[in-house]
């Protein structure tokens, strides 16, 4: 009997040779937020390798207020669709799909970049790693910052890489669900229904605009490791309201935020 790992796999719309993947990271190898020929070997290097879908740009910047600050991509406009093109057309060729993760970082960005945007986030809660105090984000805010999701998920099918993943996590998404983070009292707040209300008007809307044949991908903390953040009873609870919506083709876990004291302590940064 073949090994499981070496069979096909149906994702969604999407067939991959085999069940090994690389999944998303931010190597720091873009250069003015392109993924250019450095950054496209790194991943060409494991699609040569035999691996079924190399998945790129961890915490890619979808809006000039979450600045490319830590050599992250920046797929915030229509610049970069001839990079990811080529990109895409070279893993490709290595019988491989590709997948690019995509983020607003919310409070865990700074100001003094990029633009000079303000910092803005659910509420007001400082971020411990970079310190930064958001500005609490409005109406006109959250209907913007979905919009340029949706944009950068669009820019991803017109350059021809077989799906996006949404990183909720300690992002913006991930701010909005976590009870720590999100001390709003209006309808984006509250109860686990209200403080999912940002991410599930995303992942409709992201849907509503690639729709079924490209795959869309959520990577989802499962538990925050602090008292006062978001649990896993609840983390399980928001993955079955998502299912149930339809609009997520695959869920990416992990445990813990990377701005919490735990995580910090405790990042788990393999030898080189």
């Amino acid at each position: 009997m073949s090994d499981p790992l070496l069979l096909p796999f149906q994702l969604g719309a999407m067939t991959i040779k085999n069940r090994i993947v690389s999944t998303c990271h931010a190597p720091a190898l873009a250069e003015d937020g392109m993924p250019k020929d450095r950054y496209q070997r790194y991943h060409l290097e494991k699609a040569k390798g035999g691996i079924g879908m190399t998945m790129i740009g961890g915490s890619s910047c979808v809006s000039p207020d979450s600045p490319s600050v830590f050599g992250q991509l920046d797929v915030s406009s229509d610049r970069m669709i001839p990079y990811f093109r080529e990109f895409a057309e070279r893993i490709h060729k290595e019988d491989c799909r590709i997948v690019c993760q995509i983020s607003h970082l919310g409070r865990r960005t700074t100001w003094n970049d990029g633009d000079w945007l303000p910092v803005i986030a659910p509420s007001r809660v400082r971020e411990p790693a970079h310190r930064g105090f958001p500005k609490v984000m409005d109406y006109s805010d959250i209907k913007r910052v979905i919009g340029d999701y949706v944009a950068a998920a669009r820019r991803m099918r017109d350059a021809g890489l077989d799906g996006v993943e949404i990183l909720q996590n300690a992002h913006l998404p991930g701010q909005f669900l976590s009870p720590d983070t999100n001390l709003r009292d209006d309808e984006y707040g509250g109860d686990l229904i209200g403080r999912m209300r940002f991410l599930r008007e995303l992942y409709d809307q992201v849907k509503e605009e690639l729709g079924t044949d490209f795959v869309i991908g959520a990577r989802v903390e499962m538990e925050s490791k602090l008292t006062e953040g978001l649990q896993k009873e609840e983390a399980l609870e928001a993955l079955k309201i998502i299912e149930a919506d339809g609009t997520i083709d695959y869920f990416n876990l992990n445990v813990g935020r990377s701005d919490t004291e735990y995580m910090l302590a405790n990042y788990p940064v393999p030898a080189m």
